[in-house]
């Protein structure tokens, strides 16, 4: 058996603690689900098709044959947030399928925030890096099913920035600053969030270990002058975070969900629930195995402070401001800033990820090491098994696009018309999902050639580096939606002001779900666009109807 050593001043605790087997379990446990899907395909995403889509275009925005794409959009690398995923998809797309290239991002979503979880907390503490397993189940989040590859790649971004800062509060230096620093900058530049998450709390980390020793009364300027090191790794991203995403927008500032609904998204860590009841079950598990957690470390602490050396009573606090800053942004952090939504729910889980680090901290004792693991890896099982189940019905259900793309020719538009968003249930009704797996689909049909899909709810945004030109922008050409709508229901379609505006035509039309479905006066718009148009596809259950528009001026369309 492995044995770890917790040092406590000039103590040495010899803890037994078996990391090989609780690492090897661990890997195990990632390596099974990782690997059915790279051997498959990639889950289906609310927003995953329109990431391959921009991935796809970057790969080969210069090649020959891209005429079309070149004159609707416009394409440029630029210091932002959500940035990562596209250095990552695009040379994946030189090399290989847009599947594969979806799925290695997709792997790296799932098991990057759990490998650099189980670095941040053997760096807080060796013998409890076992508790990373809870990280798993957190993984396969509301997020990462709506598409929000760069999210989830910035939550282990933001434990490589722990992890560092951790590194450097052991034996600060110069260039353990700068690695700190570099964490920080590389979590801006994958997503706002985790950067905004480990920002708040490291600060509020190095602010508690300022001020604790200023309470001692051992003065303020030498506490600081201690926490130098922290200090300037804090402020080096300072200037990229200046420079990113100053696009000049004028964008609204919305508070959201009010603090009884936040308390109970929070309380119950409903963004693990996707579905069912069984599902909300199950995010309340997880969420109160976490807070016995919290509540066990705590208690401990409070039990042995009077004879814990001072660095690791500081330490534990400091560790408890930062949960205390997470749980403040998770409550007050606007739902709607800087030109996205849902920041709320972003945010939920990083005070769980605290209560990880917090629990790190206090020597588990030997009899409840292997009950805990083999909890967390129920955990982490339940979790792929309600993913699974999901996933079954999605692509049962999944618009064959792979029948209609031989079908559409080389330089055309497509315009999808989505009035199906999820799988039906028995009775004929859409279920119940908190993400819309098909929503954007038909964005997969640009990763084949030099063709422009019409229903991009990202391109039209600022924060990304592909954005429909202006007199090209079909949410507000064809379905009149306002630049910074939320809202995504298509309720009208207007075919002959967009290819006034754009100079373009509309070859193809792609309903996605019987027409049925659609409010009354898109019913009747659809059914004109049907009657002058060729119909070259319907699908078994008419869940997908390709219609090919005659021959217009600004068609570039070829067989």
């Amino acid at each position: 058996m492995n044995r770890g050593f917790l040092f406590q001043g000039n103590r040495a605790f010899q803890v037994p603690v078996n990391v090989s087997l609780a690492c090897r379990l661990l890997l195990v446990a990632l390596f099974v689900p990782v690997a059915a899907l790279l051997v498959q395909q990639p889950f289906v995403t609310n927003d995953g098709p329109v990431h391959v889509a921009f991935s796809d275009l970057l790969a080969h925005w210069q090649q020959p044959g891209r005429e079309l794409q070149r004159e609707a959009y416009d394409v440029g690398i630029r210091l932002d947030p959500n940035l990562l995923t596209y250095l990552l998809m695009a040379p994946l797309l030189k090399l290989g399928s847009a599947h594969l290239a979806e799925s290695v991002v997709q792997a790296l979503c799932l098991v990057g925030p759990v490998a650099a979880g189980w670095l941040a907390l053997r760096t807080v503490n060796r013998d409890n890096a076992w508790l990373a397993i809870f990280l798993f189940p957190l993984s396969l989040n509301e997020m990462f099913f709506l598409g929000l590859y760069n999210y989830c790649l910035s939550t282990a971004m933001f434990f490589l920035a722990v992890a560092a800062a951790w590194h450097l509060q052991k034996a600060p230096s110069l260039p353990r600053a700068v690695l700190l620093g570099a964490a920080l900058c590389a979590t801006l530049l994958t997503h706002a969030a985790g950067f905004v998450a480990a920002f708040l709390g490291l600060g509020a980390m190095g602010a508690a270990r300022v001020a604790l020793p200023a309470l001692r009364g051992e003065g303020f300027v030498a506490a600081l002058l201690r926490q130098r090191h922290f200090l300037l790794g804090l402020a080096i991203p300072l200037p990229l975070l200046m420079a990113a995403s100053s696009d000049g927008g004028d964008h609204a500032i919305e508070y959201g969900p009010g603090p009884g609904v936040r308390f109970m998204i929070f309380a119950l860590l409903l963004v693990l629930r996707m579905a069912s009841r069984k599902e909300m079950l199950y995010s309340a598990a997880v969420a109160g195995v976490l807070f016995a957690l919290c509540a066990w470390a705590v208690m401990r602490h409070l039990r042995d402070r009077d004879a814990a050396p001072k660095a690791e009573r500081d330490a534990f606090l400091a560790t408890l401001a930062a949960l205390g800053m997470a749980l403040a942004t998770t409550f007050a952090f606007p739902d709607t800033f800087g030109g996205g939504w849902t920041h709320f729910r972003r945010f939920v889980l990083f005070p769980f990820y605290w209560i990880l680090v917090l629990a790190a901290l206090r020597p588990v004792p030997s009899r409840g090491r292997l009950p805990l693991f083999a909890l967390g890896g129920l955990l982490a099982v339940v979790s792929v098994s309600f993913a699974g189940q999901r996933e079954t019905t999605v692509r049962r259900q999944l618009p064959p696009l792979a029948a209609v793309d031989p079908l559409i020719g080389r330089h055309c538009t497509v315009l999808p018309l989505v009035v199906q968003t999820r799988p039906v249930g028995p009775g004929g009704h859409e279920l119940w999902l908190s993400y819309a797996p098909y929503f954007q689909v038909a964005s997969r049909l640009e990763s084949r050639g030099d063709r422009v899909v019409l229903f991009n709810f990202l391109a039209r945004l600022t924060n990304y580096p592909v954005r429909f030109k202006p007199h090209v922008e079909p949410q507000s050409l064809i379905f009149g939606w306002k630049p910074e709508q939320e809202e995504v229901a298509i309720e009208r379609l207007d075919i002959p002001r967009f290819e006034r505006t754009s100079g373009l035509h509309v070859d193809y039309v792609l309903l996605i779900g019987q027409p049925a479905s659609a409010p009354p006066r898109l019913q009747r718009q659809i059914h004109d666009v049907a009657s002058t148009a060729q119909r070259v596809y319907e699908s078994p259950g008419r869940s997908l109807t390709l219609y090919r528009r005659g021959p217009g001026a600004g068609s570039r369309c070829t067989p």
